[in-house]
C-alpha cells in the first residue's frame, strides 16, 4: 500500500506544482501587456503607472492569502485549501479575459487570492504525505517539486 501511495504522490504532486507555476507565470508575463494594449488589440488602455499599481495589488494579495491560505489549511486540511485556491485562481484568471477598467480589481483579487491559497496548500499536501520512517521519500518530492 506504502508503494502504491508513494508512486501515486510522486506522479500527481510534481506535475500540478509545474502547470500551476506554468500557468501563474504565464498569466503574470502577459497581464501587463493584457493592461497597457490598446482596446483595439484587446487591451484595457490602462496607463503604465495604473497596471504597475494593480499588479503589485495582486503581489499583495498573493502573499497575504498565503498566510490566510496556510493557516485555514492547518484548520481544515490541505486538500479543501487547496481544492479552493486552484478554484478561485481559475476564476480570477477567466474573470480577466471578460474584465473591463472597473472590473479588473476583482478579477486579480480573485487570482492572487487563489494563487496565495494554492501554493502552499500544495506543499502542505506534499508535506503530510509521509511522515517517519519515510523523511527521505518526503525530502525527494520537494526536491522534486522545487526542481
Amino acid at each position: 500500500m506504502v508503494r502504491v501511495r508513494s508512486a501515486a504522490t510522486f506522479s500527481l504532486i510534481p506535475p500540478v506544482v509545474f502547470f500551476d507555476a506554468l500557468a501563474w507565470n504565464a498569466m503574470l508575463s502577459m497581464l501587463t501587456l493584457f493592461l497597457v494594449a490598446p482596446a483595439s488589440d484587446g487591451g484595457l488602455e490602462l496607463p503604465i503607472a495604473d497596471a504597475g499599481t494593480r499588479h503589485a495589488v495582486m503581489r499583495g494579495v498573493v502573499m497575504g492569502s498565503s498566510l490566510l491560505g496556510g493557516l485555514v489549511a492547518i484548520g481544515v486540511g490541505s486538500h479543501l485549501v487547496l481544492v479552493l485556491g486552484l478554484a478561485t485562481a481559475f476564476a480570477g484568471v477567466v474573470a480577466l479575459g471578460m474584465c473591463d477598467t472597473t472590473t479588473v480589481w476583482v478579477a486579480i483579487v480573485l487570482a492572487g487570492a487563489g494563487q496565495g491559497m494554492a501554493r502552499p496548500a500544495l506543499y502542505a499536501t506534499a508535506a503530510s504525505a509521509f511522515g517517519y520512517p519515510a523523511e527521505q521519500v518526503r525530502n525527494a518530492l520537494f526536491v522534486t517539486c522545487w526542481a
